[in-house]
């Protein structure tokens, strides 16, 4: 009932319950038989397609949608509900920072910080990195974590700037962690390079939101097109895209499809990420291959085919699944200024390299990012687990600096 299904053996054909469901995986295909008796398991098998009584084969891929996309669509819906929720809520007892900035909408103008973080000369790769707690499918990604101090492990590493997660349900992290990350970041304004920007990722479907993030010291806010484009939204994808500009904000707008792209180009964005994640399944659309440690290629809507649909004037950004050195030089060499490095990084960060040539106390984290940024070559890149840890080649060409 909870979408999920139990593979039972039957030892004894002829004794077989003909109650139960049996899946049989062979050969890269799952096969799946439905017996009478249970209402749930026949509404399943219709809804995936398959005939009561009769073996049909169905891809890994089609199965794990028609298992789940009742209970992961229920999970997006419930995440717009709530927020539909939280932003009636935020209406009727508006935070004094947020009155304050809705009387400066149109007055206020963007200095494009994160694209002038991020754009960089043609073979060069920047990186944002994301920070959250947990995901709607991953409950937890990191024992503990404190934001200022790996905002900080982040522009030491080179980052071009930090996406902070805001949903708390979905993502562990809220706007005040934002605004503790913008703080931290403020310690640098005398540094050369100076405070990384901060976007804030949530799902936006209101401009209210938009004057929150702005409130709380964002430089650019995430708008998700496959919510803002569908036919029930209130506020459209152009729309949100005003509200961002009125309010000095750059807008990055995460697009999964061909349909999205072009409605992000259509809308007159600039940065648009083009997310590696299928979002009915909330899993990777192109997942990373076990030998090569590339992604898998190419699929006319992936990171791969939709970066060369995009025009000339806009910055492409690649997001979801970047955890390898690998995937991420591929899609440097496919056309993409800058990477979206979330759990790969944050996971890296809560690890040290012990017993290695550099300091014992340096964060794996840093070396990751270090490693994405070199200018390393797909060809002789190491596909091994050691480049995932920014130590193989890439790493070394750049963390000497650190030792010295």
């Amino acid at each position: 009932r909870n979408g999920q299904l139990n593979a039972i053996t039957a030892h004894d054909k002829t004794r077989m319950d003909w109650r139960f469901v049996l899946v049989l995986i062979f050969s890269g295909h799952i096969y799946v038989s439905c017996f009478q008796s249970f209402p749930f398991v026949s509404d399943f098998v219709n809804s995936i397609g398959l005939r009561k009584g009769n073996f049909q084969a169905v891809s890994r891929r089609k199965l794990a949608c028609g298992a789940s996309s009742v209970l992961l669509n229920s999970v997006i819906n419930d995440i717009l509900s709530r927020k539909r929720a939280e932003i009636e809520s935020m209406k009727s007892n508006l935070p004094i920072e947020v009155s304050e900035i809705i009387k400066k909408i149109g007055s206020l103008k963007s200095k494009d910080v994160v694209m002038k973080a991020i754009k960089k000369q043609k073979g060069t790769l920047s990186v944002i990195t994301q920070i959250k707690k947990k995901t709607p499918v991953v409950e937890s990604i990191c024992s503990s974590i404190d934001p200022e101090l790996i905002g900080s492990q982040h522009y030491e590493a080179g980052a071009a700037a930090i996406a902070v997660c805001t949903d708390r349900h979905a993502f562990g992290f809220d706007f005040d962690t934002l605004k503790c990350i913008v703080k931290g970041q403020e310690t640098y304004r005398s540094h050369f390079p100076g405070p990384l920007p901060v976007i804030a990722y949530d799902f936006f479907i209101d401009p209210i939101q938009i004057c929150q993030a702005a409130a709380c010291g964002a430089a650019a806010v995430c708008l998700n097109a496959r919510v803002l484009i569908d036919p029930g939204s209130t506020h459209g994808l152009a729309a949100m895209l005003s509200a961002a500009s009125g309010l000095g904000l750059e807008a990055l707008v995460e697009v999964h499809n061909t349909d999205e792209a072009a409605a992000a180009v259509a809308a007159g964005a600039k940065l648009i990420g083009v997310s590696n994640r299928d979002m009915d399944t909330w899993q990777l659309a192109t997942p990373v291959d076990g030998l090569t440690h590339l992604l898998q290629r190419p699929l006319p809507e992936t990171v791969f085919g939709l970066v060369s649909m995009l025009p000339g004037n806009v910055t492409a950004v690649a997001m979801g699944g970047v955890n390898e050195t690998l995937v991420a030089w591929s899609l440097r060499d496919a056309g993409y200024s800058a990477v979206v490095v979330g759990e790969a990084v944050i996971r890296a960060s809560e690890s040290r390299m012990a017993g290695s040539a550099y300091q014992a106390a340096y964060n794996e984290g840093k070396g990751l990012i270090r490693a994405f940024r070199s200018k390393g070559s797909v060809r002789f890149g190491p596909a091994c687990s050691a480049a995932f840890y920014g130590k193989g080649e890439g790493a070394k060409e750049t963390l000497g600096s650190i030792s010295i």
